[in-house]
């Protein structure tokens, strides 16, 4: 759902990528493959996700990867190294997540552009999380307005260009009986056909992730 939004924010030409919290590699690796002539460096905590990721590489015959173990907080990368961070539902995961959001600026050039995405404060996904409370299985996550997301560029000197979202349907879709499955796939195309008339206001607005496209000063 988050791959064809993000995407189209991507520069054309080439360029040098940083995803911080790869995960899976499902971001990474499918821009890796989308823009073979730019370099992409995916970083995880984690060896286990790293795995996964470099798996994922060698199956889709993506040859301009480089995977790097990091913690967010230390990034072992010179400053204004990138031209392009990114990070995918990462710094929700943070209760410092000022710090993670001015380490991934730290290492982006001057100019360069900053995307990162989060969960969105106005999706049900919200009132499920405090329903669940202490037995919900991700354990600490924050919900982020986008004026949150916006105060964090200009708070670390970056200008936003762009504010987006995703999957208003995920909450029905990912936790509940296939009845309301079938209920979320007529919401989605509820929502596509608001979003096209409305410059995607309801997805932009109640997605389930909510991102900011934002370049350094």
């Amino acid at each position: 759902k988050g791959y064809s939004v993000v995407k189209k924010y991507m520069p054309s030409g080439k360029f040098n990528f940083l995803e911080v919290g790869t995960g899976t590699g499902r971001y990474g690796v499918a821009f890796a493959r989308d823009f073979p002539e730019s370099m992409f460096v995916l970083t995880d905590i984690l060896d286990e996700s790293l795995a996964v990721a470099k798996n994922l590489a060698d199956y889709s015959n993506v040859a301009n990867t480089e995977f790097v173990k990091a913690d967010i907080f230390n990034l072992p990368f010179q400053e204004g190294q990138f031209d392009i961070v990114f990070s995918d539902a990462t710094i929700q995961h943070l209760e410092d997540y000022k710090r993670a959001f001015a380490a991934m600026v730290r290492v982006l050039k001057k100019g360069g552009v900053l995307i990162v995405s989060g969960n969105n404060y106005w999706n049900p996904h919200t009132l499920f999380k405090v329903i669940q409370g202490k037995n919900y299985e991700y354990g600490f996550e924050k919900s982020f307005k986008i004026k949150e997301l916006k105060d964090l560029a200009a708070e670390y000197n970056c200008k936003v260009l762009a504010t987006d979202g995703f999957f208003v349907a995920y909450c029905l879709s990912r936790y509940h009986p296939k009845f309301m499955k079938f209920a979320a796939k007529i919401l989605d195309i509820g929502v596509k056909l608001l979003d096209s008339v409305s410059d995607r206001y309801i997805s932009k607005h109640f997605g389930f992730e909510i991102l900011i496209v934002a370049q350094k000063l």
